[in-house]
């Protein structure tokens, strides 16, 4: 199995990116491609550019002046009419026997070690984070304490899959970062860090390669016996500490 990453490429202000044709088995797109559905509209125009699969996760920015229960759901709707489009949301899918498991994940607002309290963290981001102001969860504001429901959701997902036995490679694709060891190089632990990152170390162990986004800090390491990979384009002249890559993931 051969693929390809990418994620945060935020199309709404770079306006144009491209992906070149590698002998890959297919692409992953791990969110923030670009705001409500536009990023899938473009990864559909992957899918008939490059005659290969595109897996599509949703990041925090596809959600921006959207209401999180309606646009998942049309995002669903969206994806189920193309074959070769792949929308994850809890779900998963097996491909050459590469199990795929993919959530956006959000976070649970611990910081490491639990040294900073849980109540105290999701108070400060609530008001830190822009998700909170412009995300719509019915008649309220996607709040930093719904975040934190949706993420109690999709880790017992994980956990219950990951706990399935498979008998080949899996591969977990979520846009929020699984681990403190994916912080961003430049920034490491802050007061913010738990909007980013959460401490599923033990979740991590459980996985052959965990796909990220979000932190705009590429990474390639193994830690806990799993592949960590990030390849995030950022934002348009964002200087980042390690740069995007057009490069095959080779399982």
């Amino acid at each position: 199995m051969k693929f390809q990453l990418y994620s945060d490429i935020h199309i709404e202000t770079r306006g144009y990116f491209s992906i070149p044709k590698l002998d890959s088995d297919l692409i992953v797109l791990a969110g923030d491609i670009d705001i409500g559905l536009e990023g899938l509209i473009w990864a559909q125009e992957l899918t008939w550019l490059h005659k290969k699969p595109v897996i599509y996760i949703a990041g925090n920015h596809e959600y921006y002046r959207h209401d999180f229960v309606k646009l998942t759901q049309q995002m669903r709707d969206y994806a189920a009419q193309y074959d070769q489009l792949i929308f994850l949301e809890k779900d998963e899918v097996i491909i050459n026997d590469v199990r795929f498991l993919g959530t956006t994940l959000w976070t649970n607002y611990l910081h490491e070690l639990g040294i900073i309290e849980r109540d105290k963290n999701i108070l400060i981001l609530d008001d830190a984070l822009y998700d909170h102001k412009v995300i719509r969860h019915g008649n309220e504001s996607f709040s930093a304490l719904k975040a934190y429901e949706e993420h109690l959701v999709s880790e017992r997902w994980l956990r219950e899959r990951l706990m399935e036995p498979f008998d080949g490679k899996t591969v977990v694709i979520t846009h929020h970062a699984p681990s403190f060891q994916c912080n961003h190089i430049d920034f490491g632990m802050n007061l913010y860090s738990p909007g980013f990152a959460s401490n599923l170390d033990v979740l991590v162990a459980m996985a052959d390669v965990w796909c990220y986004g979000h932190t705009h800090s590429n990474l390639d390491a193994t830690f806990a016996g799993c592949r960590l990979l990030s390849n995030q384009a950022g934002y348009k002249n964002e200087k980042k500490p390690v740069p995007l890559e057009h490069k095959l993931i080779i399982l």
